[in-house]
């Protein structure tokens, strides 16, 4: 029984740092404005013109 926990524990601890890496990649790139969606995005939306 305590192999199981132990691979539990592992496998959880192993995720873990990897989800850590990477909310702190996605933060670096939010704070030096890489992930800023203005410059990818335009300023309003265009539908083209309606024609009728």
């Amino acid at each position: 029984m305590h192999s199981k926990s132990q691979a539990a524990l592992e496998f959880l601890t192993t995720y873990g740092w990897a989800f850590l890496v990477i909310l702190i990649m996605i933060g670096t790139l939010a704070y030096f404005g890489i992930l800023n969606p203005s410059k990818i995005l335009p300023n309003r939306c265009n539908f083209g013109a309606l024609s009728k």
